[in-house]
């Protein structure tokens, strides 16, 4: 007794390149220290945006309270 599966509709082919070779440590750690540093900088590069976008919003704020007690006095 043979049971067949539907046929669908997508066929994935995935084929497989490469070359083998030995593990090497140094790479290794250059790779994870790489990827560190890019983490470390990109957070940097971040706080230093949202600390800029906030800064000028409270300025925009300032602006706009200021106009308000302006115009009720």
């Amino acid at each position: 007794m043979t049971t067949h599966s539907p046929p669908t509709l997508f066929q994935f082919i995935i084929s497989i390149e490469g070359r083998g070779g030995k593990f090497n440590l140094k790479n290794t750690i250059l790779n994870v220290g790489s990827g560190l540093a890019l983490l470390g900088v990109t957070t940097v590069v971040c706080d230093f945006l949202l600390m800029y976008i906030k800064e000028r919003r409270m300025i925009k704020q300032k602006k706009y309270v200021k106009t308000i007690a302006l115009n009720r006095s």
